[in-house]
């Protein structure tokens, strides 16, 4: 063993069981605490400027209502353009935007973020337009799909694209829980352990 193992095992032994726990306890602490704090960073982090995209009727009560909300929800997110679309100006764009995300339904408003596609605001759909923002300006590359069918680019390699992000951003946060969870399960077996052994 070299000096470095053999004083940390020195300081180690002559800790007393109380001791140990605190440390361990600890440990165990900051390592819960470490998704909560890298959540709060990255809600000051600066984020990618997203583009939603609201199509409507001209007259539509619902469209007003739903205008309303979003500029109301989100007036404190200044990374967020709201491109208000009028169908009947634009109904090959809409048409082209509904076909590719596979969209049937006619309610309106319908709000694209991304390749994401909201039909009407009902509080269900507010919630989740909320967490598609949020996603959207975290996800680095992220596609922005109307921008992509105005451009003419490929949309299908669009829609790949962002699958593929949020994919790997799902499977980063099912890592991470399940490292804090095998580290407070062995935390607990060493605990039960040392106490039946005394």
């Amino acid at each position: 063993m070299d000096k470095v193992s053999t004083m940390y095992t020195l300081f180690y032994i002559n800790l007393g069981g109380k001791m140990k726990r605190r440390i361990y306890f600890g440990i165990l602490f900051l390592l819960l605490c470490f998704p909560i704090v890298t959540k709060a960073l990255a809600t000051n982090a600066n984020y990618n400027t997203a583009n939603l995209y609201f199509f409507c009727e001209k007259e539509n009560s619902e469209c007003d209502s739903g205008r309303e909300w979003l500029e109301n929800e989100l007036m404190t997110n200044i990374q967020i353009n709201i491109n208000a679309i009028k169908i009947e100006d634009n109904q090959e764009l809409y048409d082209k935007v509904k076909k590719s995300l596979k969209v049937k339904s006619k309610k309106l408003p319908f709000i694209v973020i991304g390749t994401n596609a909201f039909t009407g605001l009902s509080d269900t759909n507010k919630e989740h337009l909320k967490e598609a923002i949020a996603v959207y300006q975290d996800a680095e590359g992220a596609c922005d799909l109307v921008s992509t069918i105005k451009n003419e680019g490929d949309v299908k390699a669009c829609i790949k694209q962002n699958k593929k992000i949020y994919k790997t951003k799902s499977h980063l946060l099912i890592y991470s829980l399940s490292a804090i969870g095998i580290i407070v399960i062995i935390g607990a077996i060493l605990f039960v352990r040392k106490k039946n052994l005394k």
